[in-house]
């Protein structure tokens, strides 16, 4: 193998492998996304003794993500964060199952659900004393938005940068290591091979058989 073809293979095979690490690199940036946080801060300025108030919180894009609840007020009160259904009430949501989130007659709370799922949330907030109190609260849902890369594509697409990674390593590794004249040019007349039993060749001495 001569070295302009060795040349030539390292030339290949840095190409090669770079074409794929950026097909594979760009694939893992369009399925990462970045993560989007939407919030909502229900507020009520004088709720009764005894008298409830609830809000419609939506849920996470893509049906999953996180819920975290801040809230204040001026009087014990009950709140509770409860996954919904749809129903026939003004909201068209109700509550349902079990509170994800849950404080009973406190004045202020915070809390999270890491892994939160639906299309919407309903807070509700009782008021547990015997004066009107004055309730707000930040509620942040944060999600990370899906891929737009189908499932298929993404695979297609990692087996071709990993075929062209491979490919562009066989490459490079003969260019870089595969010894010289491995390879003859098939067009290239015999070579003579001198057996090893023969004696090596002495110019000086075939010289004087040659003079008159």
């Amino acid at each position: 193998m001569g070295p302009d073809v060795r040349t030539g293979l390292v030339v290949i095979g840095v190409v090669l492998v770079l074409l794929g690490a950026g097909l594979v690199l760009t694939l893992f940036i369009l399925s990462g996304g970045s993560t989007t946080t939407a919030q909502f801060r229900p507020q009520d300025p004088n709720l009764s003794p005894s008298s409830s108030q609830d809000w419609i919180v939506p849920g996470p894009i893509g049906g999953s993500g996180s819920v975290s609840v801040s809230w204040t007020s001026t009087g014990p009160a009950g709140v509770a964060l409860w996954p919904t259904t749809t129903c026939t009430a003004p909201g068209g949501f109700c509550p349902t199952g079990s509170p994800l989130i849950n404080w009973t007659a406190a004045e202020q709370g915070q809390g999270t659900v890491s892994s939160a799922s639906g299309s919407a949330f309903l807070l509700i907030v009782t008021n547990s004393g015997n004066n009107d109190l004055r309730f707000s609260a930040v509620i942040s849902v944060s999600y990370t938005p899906a891929s737009p890369v189908p499932a298929w594509s993404w695979g297609l697409i990692a087996a071709g940068g990993i075929v062209l990674i491979t490919i562009g390593g066989i490459a490079l590794f003969l260019g870089l290591y595969l010894p010289t004249g491995v390879y003859r040019d098939p067009n290239a007349g015999p070579v003579a091979i001198r057996h090893p039993s023969l004696p090596p060749d002495d110019p000086e001495l075939e010289s004087s058989e040659d003079s008159p």
